[in-house]
């Protein structure tokens, strides 16, 4: 896979090329986006995180584009790809990089960086000076972090990343509305990026990709920090039996991640820290700290985000594509938030919403996430199968992380008790 600028010249005669547009006013055959190649609407981006978002995006284009096989989860890839200061990366935190996807994606990486001579100069735009970038996906957790941050919301940017997935824009846009009635100054925003053409449905890139655009998006407007708001259980999430282990459960948010992240930061020299202020916490316990804060409306901005990791609502006669199913592991991790923070669940989940034969259809489809949550409660985690299931930051205490697991797990037992 070779990806470059619109305006550039491939090097490769036997590369897949997918062009990113120099201008969002230009079409792409391959790329979907409303961000530019030089990414000006960040304002005055750090050449080298201006290059490493162009890797991560180049790498979540290729892992949209090339299918994993029925027989192996892992594939062999290849990537070319076009930045201002391939020296940079081809160097310690090249390899840093390298390793990172392979640890998210459980694939082999290669990366080739070579010289970008696309000529393009978009007008930068102006951009107002923050402390802090925070994700916001659209999702339950990253709700409750800007709700909970409220108060200090005007020292961040809240950026948002989209697909072609209806529902999670949706979710998004409708998540940014509310809070604006809250908050008017509010600042978010979205960028879009994918393949015009996906023909891999696992998205383990996503989320390096939108921590790299946050990290762009950071060096443009002076802030030093990316917040990637995460419950503590799922960026752990500990293989629920063997046959999960390495990157099939994902490691996107794993503390790990973060320690390598922010070395590759360190190398890169951009000035920026990878942080998840709420590691800690459980996803009850943040939806509980969210609600304490009172915000008019809390009940339909819940019922309006997202967690779903199936988003496959639309395939069952009387389902809707854009609700949450309520029976995926992350969907049973989030009704575990309502069981643990002892609060009604406003959500409508397809799962409720489907007859006989069509709830059949979903249970026999959800039958391996569900036996895997009932074989898991069978026995207590103990700090040996944490240290197991993944590498380790230095000094990490692991009593800590094996409390913050028995605590998901009550919540993630209870909800199962409630969804079946």
């Amino acid at each position: 896979m070779e990806v470059l600028a619109d305006d550039d010249v491939p090097i490769r005669t036997d590369a897949r090329v997918l062009l990113w547009p120099t201008s969002i006013d230009e079409h792409s055959d391959t790329v979907v986006t409303d961000i530019d190649w030089t990414l000006s609407s960040f304002g005055d981006v750090h050449p080298v995180a201006r290059d490493l978002a162009r890797i991560a995006g180049a790498a979540y284009l290729t892992d949209r584009t090339v299918p994993r096989s029925t027989t192996f989860f892992s594939r062999r890839l290849h990537l070319v790809v076009h930045v201002d200061q391939p020296d940079v990366f081809l160097s310690p935190a090249g390899q840093r990089l390298v390793d990172l996807l392979a640890w998210i994606t459980g694939d082999a990486w290669t990366i080739t960086p070579v010289p970008n001579t696309s000529t393009a100069t978009p007008v930068r735009a102006d951009v107002v000076p923050r402390a802090a970038v925070q994700l916001t996906s659209g999702g339950l957790d990253s709700l409750c972090a800007a709700l909970i941050g409220l108060p200090s919301h005007a020292e961040r940017l809240h950026l948002g990343h989209r697909d072609q997935t209806r529902a999670v824009a949706k979710s998004q846009s409708d998540m940014a509305a509310a809070l604006q009635r809250v908050e008017p100054s509010f600042a978010w925003s979205r960028v879009k990026f994918a393949p015009r053409k996906s023909e891999e449905s696992s998205t383990r890139t996503r989320s390096w990709l939108f921590m790299a655009l946050a990290v762009a998006a950071a060096t443009g407007s002076n802030a030093g920090e990316v917040i990637v708001p995460e419950n503590g259980f799922t960026s752990l999430n500990p293989p629920l039996v063997p046959s999960r282990g390495g990157a099939l459960s994902t490691k996107s948010t794993h503390p790990w991640t973060f320690t390598q992240g922010n070395l590759l930061m360190d190398e890169l020299g951009v000035g920026v820290r990878l942080m998840n202020p709420h590691a800690l916490d459980t996803k009850g316990q943040m939806l509980a700290r969210a609600a304490a804060t009172g915000i008019p409306g809390f009940d339909d901005m819940v019922r309006n985000s997202t967690s779903c990791g199936k988003m496959d609502g639309g395939r069952y006669k009387g389902g809707n594509p854009n609700l949450n199913c309520g029976l995926c592991i992350a969907c049973l991790v989030r009704r575990g938030a309502f069981f643990g923070a002892d609060r009604l669940d406003p959500t409508e989940y397809v799962i409720d919403r489907l007859a006989r034969n069509a709830r059949a259809e979903l249970l026999e489809r959800r039958r391996s996430d569900v036996w895997a949550i009932e074989a898991w409660a069978t026995r207590e985690t103990t700090v040996e199968d944490l240290m197991a299931s993944a590498p380790w930051p230095r000094g990490t205490d692991y009593e800590t992380m094996v409390d913050m697991v028995r605590r998901g797990r009550t919540e993630l037992l209870g909800a199962l008790s409630i969804a079946l």
